[in-house]
């Protein structure tokens, strides 16, 4: 029962001394304040669609930074200190980063063709089988 008058004494003293008390969330932010500049961002609210943020840090000349959330990346490391990245994106998320503007039109039509495949679905269909799917294994 004290603790709570205590309590109660302590909110009567704030409202005549105001004192802004942040949460400890806030205080480690505001101690740890970020130098990444947005130049860029997409956030998708959709499960397996990429989200993405293009920044600048502020204390750093001549280089940019491009994080993705929620893609499929390939890495390999070199011998020789550095890696090679190879990004798994879906067409829309390319289109965004602005990709495309790099690819002749009528090769990107090409590569946004969903029916691309088609070709290769009817000779699958087309060529013999020299297994029978009846026989057991």
């Amino acid at each position: 029962m004290a603790s709570g008058l205590k309590a109660l004494k302590d909110v009567s003293n704030a409202q005549q001394n105001p004192v802004i008390v942040l949460g400890m969330n806030e205080a480690i932010q505001e101690q740890t304040m970020s130098t990444k500049a947005t130049l860029a961002h997409y956030h998708s609210e959709q499960a397996g669609e990429p989200s993405w943020h293009f920044y600048e840090e502020l204390f750093e000349a001549g280089v940019v930074y491009l994080e993705l959330r929620g893609v499929s990346v390939e890495l390999q490391t070199r011998e020789h200190g550095g890696a090679d990245v190879v990004m798994r994106l879906p067409i829309e998320t390319a289109k965004q980063l602005g990709l495309h503007t790099n690819v002749l039109p009528e090769r990107w039509e090409s590569a946004c063709d969903s029916n691309k495949t088609a070709p290769l679905d009817r000779t699958r269909d087309l060529a013999p089988r020299y297994d029978d799917p009846a026989d057991p294994v």
